[in-house]
């Protein structure tokens, strides 16, 4: 089993030309998209078992669409209404990390709403390739289940991929925050 976390395109809220929490996708987003949707058509053999599964948010529907694919929209992927980060354990040091979860109701709200839309999918998606469109927080949150820790952070790009595969009884991170197949001038 190999699931795909894929970021959307940049939005019009990170370029602070819209405040609004479901924002629409920028130019530039639009043609990371492209480029994305190009890579992930490739990784999609036609004899491959695949699904994928977008957040209803508008920055990634407009990210899947040029995929020109089935896909479901899941609820449950769509992106936190506070700063996740904020809400994670914190260190005054730099230090070697022990397992740490955070305490904030908000955060472990979400983060159960992701784990069991992770359950979910695993119980009913064995042997398929699974793509994800979602969100930064949602996939930094995804990482801090496999690892069951929330003192741990990532940088997630947009239109970014990271890869987990499920090989010899436990996950492996292929790749994290993978970008090779948009141009640099496009990397936001």
């Amino acid at each position: 089993m190999e699931i795909y976390l894929i970021r959307h395109g940049q939005s019009k809220w990170q370029t602070g030309e819209s405040t609004s929490g479901d924002s629409v996708m920028t130019d530039l987003g639009h043609e990371q998209a492209q480029y994305l949707n190009q890579y992930v058509k490739q990784l999609m053999p036609l004899t491959s078992c695949s699904v994928v599964y977008v957040s209803p948010q508008t920055r990634a529907l407009q990210t899947v669409l040029s995929l020109d694919t089935e896909y479901i929209v899941e609820e449950r992927l769509q992106e936190a209404v506070f700063h996740v980060a904020g809400t994670l354990p914190q260190f005054h040091i730099p230090q070697i990390y022990e397992r740490h979860l955070s305490t904030n109701s908000d955060y472990s709200e979400f983060k159960r709403d992701i784990k069991h839309f992770l359950k979910d999918i695993l119980s009913q998606s064995r042997h398929k390739n699974i793509f994800l469109y979602t969100h930064g927080g949602v996939i930094k949150t995804i990482l801090r289940i496999i690892h069951d820790n929330d003192a741990l952070c990532y940088t997630i790009l947009n239109c970014s991929m990271t890869k987990m595969t499920w090989h010899r009884s436990r996950w492996h991170i292929n790749f994290l925050n993978d970008v090779s197949f948009i141009p640099k001038e496009y990397v936001t």
